[in-house]
C-alpha cells in the first residue's frame, strides 16, 4: 500500500516515524533551564518538518553548555512546551499535546545516568504552556491553553506522580505564565492571555485571589527571590512590576520592548537583576531599582532570530540565552 502523507498525517507520522533516521538539522532552541546545582537543559523543538519531534539535552554545567559538551540527551516524538527541574534526578516535562511526564536520570537497566522517561500522563486538552517546582517541595503546578491549573505530588522515591488539586476554568483565556514564591511552598501566581494575573494559596478554600489587570495580554510572569515583588510581560512589550503585598497596580512600568515579552529571570545571585527577551533578537538586564530609562544596564543584539528563553548561572551574574538561530549566547553582567 502507498500511503500519502498529505491525505493521513497521523499514519504518515506512526507508520514512517519508526523506520526514518532522524536528524537534528529541523531541530530548534527553545527552552533552557538551569537547576540550583547548575545542571543544565536545553530542549530543541523540530517545528519545520512533519515529525515534529523534540531533544531533551542535559550538561553537567553551563561551561559544558557553551562548549557542546552534552551529557546525556532524549528524542521524544512530541514537541516540549515547558520543563522545571525538580531536583537533581528528576525533571518535569510538558507537550504540546497536554501530555505531561517525569524524566530521570537515575540507574535503570544497568545504564547509568541516562536519561529517561519513566511516568506519563494525558493530562491537559491542550498545550501545557508553563511548569513550576513549589518551594520546599517535590509538587508541581501545570498550566496551559485548555484554561486549567493541575497540582502534582510527585514521588520521586516510586518515580510517579499524582493530581492531587485541580482548577478549572482557572482563567478566561490562555495561561501563559506561573511562578512561584521560593520561601512559601504553597503560594505560586498565574498570568494569562485574558489580562489577568492571579494570587494562588493552597492553604485556602478559595485559592485563587487577584493580583493585577493589564490593558494587554500578560505572556510572562516571575517571583523576585526573597521579595513580594511580581514581575510581568505582556503582549504591547512592556515589563510592570508589581507588589503582591499591594496588589491591583503596578508600581513601575518599563517600556523596553516592541515586541511582546517571551521571557524574565530574576538573577538568583542579584536579584535586584531583571533578564529579558521579547519576540526579536534582543536580550536586555533591566535593575529593578533604577529609575526609568537608566535602569537598562544591558542590552545585546548577538542573535540573528528569535530569543526564546533566558537562564542564569546559579553562582554568579552570568546569563545564558537560546533562540532559533540555535546559539547559545552567554551575557557575563557587570553590576555597578
Amino acid at each position: 500500500m502507498t500511503l500519502d502523507a498529505n491525505l493521513n498525517a497521523d499514519i504518515f507520522r506512526n507508520v514512517i516515524l519508526n523506520n526514518i533516521h532522524h536528524s537534528n538539522k529541523n531541530v530548534l532552541h527553545d527552552i533552557l533551564e538551569i537547576n540550583d546545582d547548575n545542571t543544565v537543559l536545553l530542549c530543541a523543538n523540530d517545528k519545520t518538518s512533519r515529525f515534529q519531534n523534540s531533544l531533551l539535552s542535559l550538561y553537567k554545567s553551563p561551561d559544558d553548555l557553551t562548549a557542546q559538551n552534552v551529557f546525556t540527551v532524549l528524542r521524544e516524538e512530541v514537541t516540549t512546551s515547558a520543563a522545571a527541574f525538580i531536583n537533581n534526578k528528576l525533571i518535569f516535562v510538558a507537550e504540546d499535546s497536554g501530555t505531561v511526564k517525569l524524566c530521570t536520570t537515575d540507574t535503570y537497566d544497568g545504564k547509568h545516568d541516562k536519561l529517561k522517561t519513566v511516568a506519563k500522563n494525558a493530562a491537559h486538552q491542550d498545550v501545557v504552556n508553563s511548569v513550576v517546582k513549589l518551594a520546599n517541595s517535590t509538587n508541581c503546578v501545570t498550566a496551559g491553553n485548555d484554561l486549567e491549573i493541575k497540582i502534582w505530588e510527585t514521588n520521586y522515591i516510586e518515580d510517579r506522580f499524582t493530581g492531587v488539586h485541580s482548577y478549572y476554568p482557572a482563567h478566561r483565556d490562555f495561561i501563559t505564565g506561573l511562578t512561584v514564591n521560593k520561601t512559601e511552598e504553597n503560594i505560586f501566581g498565574s498570568c494569562s492571555n485574558d489580562c489577568t494575573s492571579f494570587l494562588w494559596d493552597l492553604r485556602k478554600s478559595t485559592p485563587a485571589s487577584g493580583l493585577f489587570k493589564s490593558d494587554y495580554g500578560l505572556k510572562c510572569i516571575t517571583w523576585q527571590p526573597d521579595s513580594t515583588v511580581i514581575a510581568f510581560g505582556d503582549c504591547d512589550g512592556t515589563i510592570l512590576l508589581v507588589d503582591s503585598r499591594c496588589p491591583g497596580a503596578a508600581f513601575k512600568t518599563i517600556y523596553g520592548f516592541s515586541a511582546e515579552i517571551q521571557n524574565l529571570e530574576f538573577c538568583p545571585t542579584n536579584p535586584k537583576l531583571l533578564a529579558a527577551c521579547a519576540d526579536d533578537t534582543i536580550v536586555k538586564v533591566i535593575n529593578i531599582e533604577k529609575d526609568n530609562p537608566n535602569c537598562t544596564i544591558y542590552e545585546e543584539n548577538v542573535h540573528s532570530s528569535l530569543v526564546r528563553s533566558l537562564a542564569w548561572n546559579r553562582d554568579s551574574c552570568t546569563l545564558y540565552s537560546c533562540g532559533y538561530d540555535n546559539k547559545i549566547c552567554t551575557h557575563n553582567i557587570e553590576t555597578v
